[in-house]
C-alpha cells in the first residue's frame, strides 16, 4: 500500500491556507497537478462535501470529505479503478511565524498493489509539485 508524505513551510497565516482550501474551485489555478477541481454541490466544506478532481496520473475522480477538523485538517477519499486513495491535509502555525503543512497520500486496493511503483512515483511528484504551486500562490500579497 503506498503512502507519502510531504511538509512545506509557508509564510501565510493559517487562515489564509485554510480559505484557500476551502476555495475548490480555483485548485487548478494554483495546483500544476490538476486540470480540474469542480465543487459537485454548494454545501459548506465539511464532512460530506464532495469535488470532482482532474489528477495528473490519476485521472478524473469524485473526492468526498470523510475527516474534517475546521481551520486545522481534512481528509478526503476517492475509488476508482481499483484504488482506494486517501489524501491528507494539515495545517498548523509554525513557531517560526507562517504555517507548516502536511499532505499526506496513500492508496490501497488490487490495482495499488499491482501498480505501487508507477503509483508511488505520481504520487510523491505530486505531492511535490502541489506543495511547491501551493506555496507560491499563498504567499502571493
Amino acid at each position: 500500500m503506498p503512502r507519502h508524505e510531504h511538509q512545506i513551510h509557508i509564510n501565510a497565516p493559517t487562515e489564509k491556507i485554510w480559505a484557500a482550501w476551502e476555495d475548490i474551485a480555483n485548485w487548478h489555478v494554483w495546483s500544476p497537478t490538476m486540470s480540474l477541481s469542480e465543487p459537485l454541490d454548494d454545501g459548506p466544506f465539511g464532512i460530506g462535501k464532495q469535488a470532482r478532481l482532474n489528477v495528473r496520473g490519476g485521472g478524473t475522480g469524485i473526492w468526498t470529505i470523510t475527516e474534517f477538523e475546521p481551520g486545522r485538517r481534512f481528509v478526503w477519499e476517492n475509488d476508482s479503478r481499483g484504488v482506494h486513495s486517501l489524501a491528507d491535509h494539515i495545517v498548523a502555525p509554525s513557531p517560526e511565524g507562517g504555517s507548516d503543512v502536511t499532505t499526506k497520500f496513500e492508496a490501497s486496493g488490487l490495482m495499488a498493489t499491482l501498480l505501487g511503483f508507477y503509483i508511488g512515483k505520481v504520487a510523491r511528484d505530486n505531492l511535490r509539485d502541489e506543495a511547491a504551486g501551493f506555496k507560491a500562490y499563498c504567499e502571493r500579497s
